[in-house]
């Protein structure tokens, strides 16, 4: 079941608020930490509190359509300065949070972004405010405004937000730039809706469903799959740092069995690292007896890797059909 249609819902800031009022108890977003503790989690109610007045501030502060960074480590911050963008009627520009380690390497991707993008503002964290401090990053990639959403702000209720049509440029995807120049996509309102619509389709959403999601946000596959389609869906999205996976590929699918999912995926190398792991550790067990729908993508999808987790996984609950989205066809079809 996908979510129920509202006549005036025709951007994100509509969806927002009818999500946000049709379920307020229930859980919206959790971020979960490494040993699978839920580190932060928010209701729908507690959300639009939240995001409400930091949109109001943004209002505020920036005319529509200003092109706001978000420069954020994995967590509910990013969320909450998303959906305000929403809302504010900003253009969100999400990119990855400037790496010490990496510094050579990220800031002419970051630079790159911010002219293609023609950003006026940045939207962050203290601590990142604090390491671009360091890094000079300011003076590195011009005059932009910083500003910090997880500190106290000014209320503001009195300003009037934006009714934006359909048409209006939602937010800009960049991608990697790990072979070439950063490029941005420009993802309108309708365009986000239509897709999330299927999505929910496709994936034959109900509201027992739940997701997860260790993909960064920075990402296509992230933002929608872990921040705007469950939300969408009226669905719980649990959110995972990509460092979690990487380091140990297992416990994606020890949170699955944790908080019975029912809609998660990742690129093909991810099942492949599972697979990989699951060799090491021959005597781990899971129930993956809730999962769903595994959606694959962002890079080609190999068989002999999908019969192998079938093959694998099977032994722990995994059914192939997760795979597979029947929708009337008798052809299994790739989600």
């Amino acid at each position: 079941m996908s979510q129920p249609s509202s006549p005036d819902m025709h951007n994100l800031a509509s969806l927002f608020q009818w999500s946000c009022r049709r379920n307020p108890n229930d859980l919206a977003y959790a971020f979960v930490r490494d040993n699978l503790d839920v580190e932060h989690h928010v209701t729908f109610g507690q959300l639009e509190r939240r995001v409400s007045s930091l949109a109001h501030y943004l209002a505020r502060e920036a005319p529509p359509g200003t092109r706001a960074l978000l420069l954020y480590p994995q967590g509910l911050d990013v969320v909450y300065a998303f959906w305000a963008c929403a809302c504010a009627g900003l253009v969100p520009v999400p990119a990855p949070a400037p790496d010490p380690v990496r510094w050579k390497h990220s800031l002419p991707r970051l630079r790159a972004i911010i002219e293609d993008a023609q950003v006026s503002l940045a939207l962050t964290t203290s601590n990142i405010t604090a390491l671009s401090a360091e890094f000079s990053l300011a003076e590195e990639v011009g005059s932009i405004r910083w500003m910090v959403t997880d500190q106290p702000y000014d209320s503001v209720d009195s300003v009037e937000l934006p009714q934006l049509p359909s048409t209006t440029l939602a937010y800009l995807q960049y991608t990697s730039g790990s072979t070439a120049t950063p490029r941005g996509v420009m993802i309108s309102h309708g365009n986000v809706l239509s897709h999330c619509r299927a999505l929910s389709l496709a994936g034959e959403v109900s509201d027992s469903s739940r997701s997860l999601c260790w993909l960064p946000y920075f990402h296509d596959y992230g933002l929608l799959h872990g921040i705007i389609a469950p939300f969408y869906a009226g669905i719980a999205a649990y959110l995972m740092s990509p460092v979690t996976f990487l380091r140990r590929p297992l416990r994606w699918l020890e949170a699955i069995s944790r908080f019975s999912i029912t809609h998660t995926g990742g690129p093909n190398f991810s099942y492949e690292a599972c697979l990989r792991a699951v060799r090491q550790q021959k005597e781990w067990q899971g129930d993956l007896n809730t999962w769903a729908v595994a959606s694959c993508g962002a890079e080609p999808i190999h068989a002999e890797t999908v019969e192998r987790f079938i093959a694998t996984f099977g032994l722990r609950g995994f059914r192939r059909t997760a795979f597979a989205q029947p929708m009337g066809s008798p052809k299994p079809h790739w989600w």
